[in-house]
């Protein structure tokens, strides 16, 4: 018979001379914790030559054990309804809800959230038992379901970004004349528009986050970026005082 240390199924043929034909049987092997497992799934009922081959011998092995399955998939409470086994994104303030499914699964456990060995169910609108990302950060969720046969993974990361917008500069203190970088950060606000020396009513792409421009700051300048709803924020850059020669 052929053994293999992976936890991969894999699947033989064995052909036995029965009567005038072959029986063909198939079986498959996989690593338990104690050792290697061998399983028929099941036989021919009759030779290929049919019955005048002869007829089949039933299957020893437990037929009825198969490979588990594992599935895990989120949503977003606040802004949606539709489930999803993708990578996520999510802003601050809102709520998520994970779910997992198995077949053929004896037990399931969760990664960054409880599942309580069910092997299917759903974390619940309150996330009871889930370990959320914080801000600017991302948290990988895994479901691994197993049974006598071996053991099925599924996993998805969920991001939290900060809610915005957010504006600042890579200087704060320049030289007259220097150039700075103003970078700014949307999150999930709407309609902005920045303000500032060389950034007049400047407005922002709300599609893609976070922005950046350069500019030249010839005096004491400060940007601000406003958006719908009175969110804003602002930064100031400073200048050096010049140093008169004598």
């Amino acid at each position: 018979m052929i053994r293999t240390k992976s936890l991969v199924v894999f699947t033989a043929i064995s052909l036995t001379l029965f009567g005038a034909g072959l029986l063909l049987a198939y079986w498959y092997t996989a690593e338990t914790g104690n050792g290697f497992r061998s399983v028929e799934l099941g036989l021919l009922e009759t030779s290929p030559r049919g019955q005048a081959g002869g007829l089949a011998i039933p299957a020893s092995g437990d037929s009825s054990t198969n490979p588990p399955t594992a599935t895990i998939e989120v949503r977003n409470i606040t802004t949606s309804s539709d489930w999803t086994g993708a990578d996520t994104t999510i802003f601050a303030g809102e709520e998520t809800e994970l779910r997992w499914s198995s077949t053929n699964a004896s037990t399931c456990s969760g990664s960054n959230f409880e599942t309580g060995g069910a092997t299917g169910g759903s974390t619940g609108s309150d996330a009871s038992g889930v370990n959320e990302p914080a801000v600017d950060n991302t948290t990988l969720y895994t479901v691994s379901c197993e049974n006598s046969v071996g053991t099925a993974n599924d996993f998805l990361n969920i991001t939290t970004l900060g809610t915005g917008p957010d504006i600042s500069s890579d200087s704060i203190i320049v030289n007259s004349g220097s150039d700075a970088e103003v970078s700014w950060y949307v999150g999930n606000a709407t309609n902005c528009v920045i303000n500032g020396p060389g950034l007049d009513n400047y407005l922002v792409s709300t599609t893609t986050f976070n922005g950046s421009e350069i500019v030249t700051i010839e005096n004491e300048s400060t940007y601000s970026i406003s958006c719908d709803n009175d969110r804003s924020d602002e930064v100031t850059i400073q200048v050096l005082p010049r140093i008169q020669e004598t």
